[in-house]
């Protein structure tokens, strides 16, 4: 049942794929940082300091710089965004729709980061050449933001809110279904899951010292809590004539407008 809009759109952003990301990436370049600097001390105490090791310390500095840089970042590229009818927001940079040139509602897109990494976004670009994105993974109602854009600014339309109606039968599951999936290599989750992994496991196969029992069960545990999370977060979806299906979980496709879906979908 659609619902009228009578208020401003507030972006709310992912519990787990923004702040969970900047959790564990904080953590881990802290412990690293903290590792290093640790072992550093521990063989100057000795004095089993090698020449080359002289500059740990700096490494260790450069790595805590990662840490509080993965958490600016990700604040800079997932800034509030608040929508209405007369103008949409980020942070305090506010733009008035009269001012918008161009809008793409899909496509990957720069998340910037170390390194660029592309992740599917809307693209906004505005009179002034600023490009504004939203970023579909980093919000939990990216979907609620783009269906405004969809039918207020590119419509022309009355905003309308629907309630997604899942479907439990079997009848979704017999139709013929068009998937939906990225590259796990070259995406942000894959290379943030793989490098991560591949990086702490050269670490314990060839490491500067014997690895401790305790350093090896750490790798164990913290390589399967790596890969469940990226698991999880590593999803397809896929559609009919008729459904749309996400982890398993159908959905009805309100007026079976999958053409329109499939167009914008491939005129990236």
């Amino acid at each position: 049942m659609p619902v009228n809009f009578m208020h401003t759109i507030t972006s709310k952003r992912h519990k787990l794929r923004f702040y969970l990301t900047i959790i564990l990436g904080s953590i881990f370049f802290l412990v690293l940082g903290a590792g290093l600097f640790y072992g550093y001390l521990k063989d100057s105490k000795n004095g089993t300091l090698k020449e080359k090791d002289k500059l740990i310390p700096i490494l260790s500095v450069g790595i805590y710089v990662v840490a509080f840089y993965t958490v600016y970042r990700y604040y800079k590229n997932v800034p509030e965004i608040k929508v209405d009818k007369q103008s949409i927001s980020f942070n305090n940079k506010t733009f008035n729709w009269n001012d918008l040139q161009n809008i793409k509602m899909n496509g990957k897109r720069p998340f910037a980061f170390i390194i660029d990494f592309p992740m599917e976004a809307t693209t906004l670009h505005f009179n002034d050449e600023s490009l504004m994105y939203i970023f579909d993974d980093m919000y939990e109602n990216s979907w609620e933001l783009k269906s405004f854009l969809k039918q207020v600014i590119i419509d022309r339309k009355e905003f309308a809110e629907y309630e997604i109606q899942e479907v439990t039968g079997p009848e979704a599951k017999t139709e013929p279904y068009e998937v939906y999936k990225g590259n796990q290599i070259v995406s942000l989750r894959g290379i943030s899951f793989w490098s991560i992994i591949i990086l702490t496991a050269y670490s314990v196969v060839f490491p500067i010292k014997t690895p401790t029992l305790g350093i090896f069960v750490f790798y164990v545990f913290f390589s399967s809590f790596w890969f469940l999370v990226h698991g999880w977060l590593m999803h397809y979806f896929k559609v009919s004539q008729s459904f749309f299906c996400d982890k398993e979980s159908y959905s009805v496709l309100e007026n079976k407008n999958i053409s329109t879906f499939r167009h914008q979908r491939n005129s990236v």
